[in-house]
């Protein structure tokens, strides 16, 4: 059974990962960890190679590392490519057309642990598709003079690709080109063969037969290589029929790794350039203050007739700066349209500034309006907040106002507290603590004023004092997906309760003092009234007796 991922490399090493144990050109070769023989790499070329190897190629030898759990003795060991019937690799037929050369390896003791190579050569099918492919290692052996066999599954790569195109072509040889003109005969067409794929390819074959309006004969080119990214100049000769000015489409069959390709290409008849800036955009369409990451984008046309060679456009300005590369080299501009983009953050500046675009000698200026974010507009305000300490349920309230005239959207608004202050939560609603410290309105619009009120708790343990705490307001505008923020600072100032005022009088070490030398004159004074009133009696008692 074939495994092929036909999704990039990187989340196919994101899924294999687990049971991946080994790396192969920084790929996963995974062998079956239920196997007593297991494989820990394979390469393409040599055993440490990190060449690619692409769907056509022949005679390829393949290493495949393997190691044993434990140690074995006469160990046998061979590649079964086609173990899976959809295998798209087969051993290479070099012996004759009916077989196919297996190589195999034999060990007298395989000590556990222990490093086992084998290679075989390997023809791949010029129809296979690039990815990962699952093919199987076979193998026997004896321990105690018990005969084993088994196999073991991994991965093998088919990563490299192959993509010949054409890069540009013109009349005319590379040292000297020339304007086709209806009717010219016998001159020459050089086209520019690019190798856009991630490995070389060798011995290629191009045909070129000329279509309408362009005559010839057939013509081959052979190249011999042609590396990744590679490019090269191949020259034929035809004839232009009388036709009007413009580009013609013409064909390529080019022939490599035992497959046939076509590729197509424009050819200019006539040819002049003509470069202008037809129109400009950017995203988000409105700019802010302090924006980042906008998207400028140029539309560049060129109107004539033949491409541009080496083009230059760059873009400046004082008040955006551009964070992506400010400079673009074209080397060749086919006659159409192309987009060309930068990316800028803006000032923390309102108003219009100039923008200043240059395509070679020609410069354009483009005045680009940088808004206010409204930050100055958004006024935030509140009166002395005043807590209790120890107290649930109270109240904090702050007033939004907006004095601008843009209608402010998706307002979020967050308290801030120190941790002795905390938002109210209901204890048959506990989950509302989640976010009961945001309070979100769908809009304030110009002139409008909101009131925003939380309810918190003060922490029994809170010091009195004053706690600096904040609110924060988001918000964002129609026509921007830029957040937009603003912090009111203030301060909240936590008092103690009447009774805890009382508790705290009847228990400071001052007031204590003062009570205690109260209770001592009103015992003295007692004492002395009574000693008084006590004389007096006796006084009185002595006088009846006279």
């Amino acid at each position: 059974m074939k495994i092929k991922y036909f999704i990039p490399a990187v989340i196919v090493l994101m899924l294999l990962a687990s049971a991946v144990p080994v790396v192969h050109n920084n790929q996963p070769a995974v062998s079956n960890s239920s196997s007593l023989i297991t494989v820990t790499g394979t390469h393409w070329y040599s055993p440490e190679s990190d060449k690619l190897v692409s769907p056509g190629m022949n005679n390829v030898p393949l290493f495949v590392n393997f190691t044993s759990v434990k140690t074995v003795d006469n160990l046998n060991v061979t590649l079964n490519l086609k173990y899976f019937k959809d295998s798209p690799f087969s051993c290479s037929y070099i012996n004759g057309p009916d077989k196919m050369v297996k190589n195999n390896v034999s060990y007298k003791i395989f000590q556990a642990g222990e490093p086992g190579l084998i290679y075989q050569f390997v023809n791949i099918s010029p129809v296979a598709g690039t990815g990962y492919y699952e093919e199987a290692l076979v193998y026997n052996y004896t321990i105690n003079g018990t005969f084993y066999s088994g196999n073991t599954t991994f991965i093998i790569p088919l990563l490299g690709n192959v993509r010949l195109s054409v890069l540009t072509s013109y009349f005319g040889e590379a040292s000297e080109h020339i304007n086709g003109t209806p009717g010219m005969k016998n001159i020459p067409l050089t086209v520019i063969l690019e190798n856009l794929g991630n490995m070389p390819v060798s011995n290629i074959t191009v045909m070129y037969k000329p279509s309408n309006p362009l005559t010839g004969y057939k013509q081959y080119e052979n190249i011999s290589a042609l590396n990744s990214f590679g490019v090269v100049n191949l020259t034929f000769i035809a004839s232009i029929k009388n036709v009007n000015d413009s580009f013609y489409r013409q064909n390529l069959t080019l022939y490599y790794n035992g497959a046939c390709h076509n590729t197509s290409f424009m050819v200019p008849v006539t040819g002049y350039s003509n470069i202008s800036l037809v129109s400009y955009y950017s995203n988000p369409p409105v700019i802010y203050q302090n924006e980042k990451f906008i998207k400028m984008t140029f539309v560049l046309e060129n109107s004539g007739n033949s491409f541009k060679k080496d083009l230059n456009v760059s873009l400046y300005s004082k008040y955006f700066k551009v964070v992506s590369p400010d400079y673009y080299h074209l080397k060749y501009f086919e006659p159409g349209v192309i987009n060309v983009t930068f990316y800028v953050n803006a000032m923390n500046i309102t108003g219009y500034h100039k923008v200043y675009l240059s395509i070679d000698s020609m410069n354009y200026t483009i005045n680009e309006r940088i808004h206010s974010s409204g930050y100055n507009d958004l006024k935030i305000s509140s009166g002395t907040v005043k807590l209790l300490s120890n107290t649930k349920k109270q109240l904090m309230t702050f007033y939004l106002n907006n004095t601008g005239n843009k209608t402010f959207r998706d307002v979020e608004i967050h308290l801030l507290t120190p941790s002795v202050i905390s938002i109210h939560v209901s204890s048959s609603n506990p989950l509302s603590a989640l976010d009961v410290n945001n309070v979100t309105f769908s809009e304030i619009r110009p002139g409008q004023s909101i009131k925003v009120t939380f309810i918190v708790d003060t922490s029994p343990a809170v010091a009195n004092g004053t706690y600096p705490s904040q609110i924060l307001v988001t918000w964002h505008f129609n026509n921007t997906q830029e957040l937009f923020t603003k912090t009111y600072n203030f301060n909240a100032k936590i008092s103690p309760t009447i009774s805890q005022k009382v508790v705290k009088t009847f228990t400071d070490p001052l007031y204590i003092i003062i009570i205690v030398l109260i209770v001592i004159v009103l015992i003295l004074i007692g004492i002395v009234a009574a000693r008084s009133r006590k004389g007096k009696k006796e006084s009185k008692s002595e006088n009846k007796k006279e």
